[in-house]
């Protein structure tokens, strides 16, 4: 059993910060924390108590990965002996997890008109493919079914998406270099069905939910899409699908004031065009 915490910081504050700032958590010491470890040391003094806990984790620099648990009573000593009681691994098995390992890289190229995106077993490379926009192409190789770790080296991002059948399935998440969400798709045999752009503070700047897009229509704007200004307020939206069969988009002012109207037909054509500002 557990409690998930969620939290978002005030500033920029680096993993082994966090780590410090919450140990020992009450499983290990005691609380308030000084006068907890105040009260051990007393303890100490008259019981031998012969165990301690620590936090445990990893950092992985390529993926920008970390992690930390609480492990408790795993280490046992007296004045010349330590003991340890873990699961003995061997080095070929550590050695061969890490060239099994899935890893993916993404570039522009250097025109800037597409990306290019590397996948890799361990060191190998085995395959390739483009993506512009939305779309993906010209893959070469076999992309694994599984979640794959991803570092964008022009933009300095990373994240998690997942494969199938040689196409993206499932969700992908990006992170900005300070750790906040940067984009969040949910994909469905390579194709978008949900959409989430966030500004570099973490801020909402896009969704879109193409599940009733229209299609075969020349309009980028299909399905329920809404933007957002640095301050979560919202300045445009669309609904184009086939329930509304049309559709319209709308333009807000900074206070909130609907200012233009577009209605659409079935084709994605304006059939007319409302005018709410001052004249």
């Amino acid at each position: 059993l557990y409690t998930p915490i969620t939290f978002t910081p005030h500033r920029n504050v680096g993993f082994e910060e966090l780590v410090k700032v919450l140990h020992p958590t009450p499983a290990l010491g005691a609380y308030p924390k000084e006068q907890g470890n105040a009260w051990l040391k007393a303890v100490q003094k008259q019981i031998d108590r012969k165990r301690f806990g620590a936090p445990v984790g990893f950092v992985e620099k390529d993926s920008g990965s970390y992690a930390c648990y609480v492990a408790i009573r795993n280490v046992q000593w007296d004045e010349k002996k330590v003991s340890v009681k873990i699961k003995k691994i061997e080095k070929k098995e550590i050695v061969d997890k890490l060239e099994k390992k899935i890893l993916m890289t993404t570039r522009l190229e250097p025109n800037r008109q597409y990306h290019l995106h590397a996948v890799y077993s361990g060191k190998e490379e085995i395959a390739s493919f483009k993506s512009k926009d939305k779309e993906t192409f010209d893959i070469e190789g076999t992309v694994p079914n599984c979640k794959i770790e991803f570092k964008n080296i022009t933009n300095n991002t990373y994240g998690i998406e997942e494969w199938r059948n040689n196409k993206r399935n499932g969700k992908l998440k990006e992170y900005y270099g300070n750790d906040n969400l940067k984009l969040e798709i949910h994909y469905v045999n390579g194709i978008i069905r949900q959409y989430k752009e966030y500004f570099y503070d973490g801020i909402l700047r896009k969704e879109v939910d193409y599940k009733d897009a229209l299609k075969y229509v020349k309009n980028e704007e299909v399905g329920v899409g809404k933007m957002y200004g640095g301050r979560g307020n919202l300045t445009y939206e669309w609904n184009l699908t086939y329930e509304k069969r049309g559709g319209y988009n709308r333009t807000y002012s900074s206070r909130g004031d609907l200012l233009i109207e577009n209605i659409f037909d079935d084709n994605g054509k304006i059939i007319e065009t409302k005018n709410f500002m001052k004249q």
